[in-house]
């Protein structure tokens, strides 16, 4: 089944869960019908999932040039602390709050969406534009096509598989936690 679904889009909702959006290939005789689906789901993600979207960060960073002072090799040593100190307070300005993914092969490439919030607390919505896999533009090709099938498979496990974050830890009726492996005495 995992080899007929394909995300086209995912973004983190307010209330904690997911909004999936995927096609499902379904094959009948020598026909191919491409099922197109939207998930919306209040159920808290993974943290394989959440940490999959933080890793896209650096893109949006890049592709804002937020990051472009730390290229300057001739800063004094004390400039470039100042800088760095600012880029990390930008950088925690940021939430990834989706991808989309889109077109095939060569032309596979991949939104990602986040928000910025500026030091007045008001927040702007920050997207990419497509940013195609099989180049290198930006030099973090290789790393938007890994998130996206790291992306894709985890969302493909929340949906078929339950693959959620753990909310509650399972007690036996003593208040005992309970093992599924518990070690033979």
């Amino acid at each position: 089944m995992k080899e007929n679904f394909k995300l086209q889009k995912v973004k983190l909702l307010n209330n904690g869960g997911l909004s999936i959006q995927y096609e499902i290939v379904v094959k009948s005789g020598s026909e191919t019908f491409y099922d197109g689906e939207t998930v919306n789901s209040a159920r808290t993600p993974h943290p394989d999932l959440t940490a999959a979207l933080k890793r896209l960060k650096t893109v949006l960073m890049k592709v804002y040039g937020f990051d472009y002072a730390l290229q300057l090799e001739y800063l004094s040593k004390k400039a470039l602390e100042d800088i760095k100190e600012a880029f990390q307070k930008i950088e925690n300005s940021i939430t990834v709050t989706g991808i989309a993914i889109s077109g095939k092969d060569e032309f596979r490439g991949i939104i990602t969406m986040g928000v910025f919030e500026t030091e007045f607390r008001n927040k702007v919505a920050i997207n990419t534009h497509r940013i195609i896999f099989d180049g290198n533009k930006y030099g973090l090709e290789e790393l938007l096509n890994d998130c996206a099938d790291t992306i894709e498979n985890e969302c493909y496990l929340y949906l078929f598989e339950g693959k959620r974050a753990q909310l509650e830890i399972p007690f036996d009726e003593q208040g005992e936690l309970e093992l599924e492996n518990e070690p033979v005495s």
